[in-house]
């Protein structure tokens, strides 16, 4: 993407208890809960277990996000999530310069804004929004083109490490 080289594959290396697998966890934990967010139940639980041993991240969110490249166009994609709800959700995509495509800022979608370059997200009904799920898998039910696009992205993803991910996760 506009002479920039990029790696295929990566690895990750670091001594014992640095982090490693907990970064692969993480992944894992977004990759499932984006392609499956669409077949939770509304009152399922997301699976976030906040580290415990610490009282400020007892209620603190868990925020996620992923940059990634789909057809020369960068895109940051992420979402927040507190007491099982989707606090709030973006997606930016980088042309020329970073625009916002879309931002949740409410875990019911009455605070959605959508810039003008993701009219596919208009097309979605505020009322299908959940607060335990996610608005661009909702789009791409609605054959929106980007996405679909992205959500083909997020499904190509394969993580390989030597832990068990389990379904529940811990970060």
């Amino acid at each position: 993407v506009r002479n920039m080289t990029l790696l295929k594959n990566a690895v990750l290396y670091g001594k014992n208890a640095s982090g490693k697998s907990n970064i692969f966890k993480a992944l894992s934990f977004v990759q499932n809960f984006i392609i499956n967010t669409m077949k939770m139940d509304p009152t399922s639980s997301i699976g976030i277990n906040n580290f415990k041993l610490n009282e400020d991240s007892i209620n603190s969110p868990s925020t996620f996000e992923l940059s990634f490249i789909i057809n020369n166009i960068i895109y940051k994609y992420g979402f927040t999530i507190l007491n099982n709800e989707v606090q709030e959700e973006w997606l930016h995509q980088n042309i020329q310069r970073f625009t916002t495509l879309f931002h949740r800022k409410s875990s019911d979608g009455s605070s959605l804004e959508i810039g003008p370059s993701f009219k596919e997200g208009k097309q979605v009904p505020k009322n299908q929004i959940r607060k335990n799920g996610l608005f661009l898998p909702l789009v791409a039910v609605f054959n929106g083109e980007i996405a679909t696009d992205i959500m083909k992205w997020i499904k190509s993803i394969t993580i390989i490490s030597g832990d068990r991910i389990k379904e529940n996760h811990t970060i």
